[in-house]
């Protein structure tokens, strides 16, 4: 038997199907309020910090769990908002907080927000949201995302200083950029 009948075979080293293996997930996604995420939010906001919060939350899916109609939401692909904080009774808290545009299948990505303004929610980025994300990527796995929990040990939050521009040690222990 020669080389090429080995690999004729979709074998790999250690006699497993290559074909049957699962092919890495596109984008990982570290499903919690990441550091540097922690940041007190002025009313103009920070188009920087805006533009990192839309890098790793940009066109990622959910659904609503207390919505009866499982509404589908897409986060938009570059755009956070920011809007006033509500509790659970839907008040006002006087904080100003970073939101995840979630996009309605009705909506035209070529068009301005307000004029989509039936066709989106805002979603401040906290737990709530964080759980749909989750719950939604494990129920529909092979998306291409794997949803990575802060205490798993894979994907271990890395963040860098954006004034300084230094790496800061994660709680593991490693080093390095985000």
């Amino acid at each position: 038997m020669s080389e090429e009948d080995f690999n004729s075979l979709k074998l790999d080293r250690y006699c497993l199907s290559a074909v049957a293996k699962q092919s890495p997930a596109d984008r990982i996604f570290r499903c919690w309020e990441e550091s540097w995420e922690k940041v007190k939010v002025r009313r103009n906001g920070d188009q920087r910090h805006s533009a990192r919060l839309a890098a790793k939350y940009g066109n990622l899916c959910w659904i609503d769990a207390d919505d009866e109609a499982k509404t589908l939401y897409k986060s938009h692909p570059d755009r956070i908002e920011i809007a006033e904080d509500v509790d659970d009774d839907d008040c006002g808290t006087g904080e100003w907080k970073y939101c995840v545009v979630g996009c309605r299948e009705e909506f035209d990505y070529k068009k301005l927000l307000k004029e989509n303004k039936d066709h989106y929610e805002l979603w401040p980025i906290r737990w709530d949201l964080l759980e749909c994300i989750k719950d939604y990527y494990e129920e529909n796995d092979g998306l291409g995302v794997k949803i990575c929990a802060k205490d798993s040990g894979f994907g271990s939050e890395i963040d860098v200083d954006d004034d300084s521009g230094e790496e800061e040690v994660a709680e593991d222990g490693t080093e390095g950029m985000v």
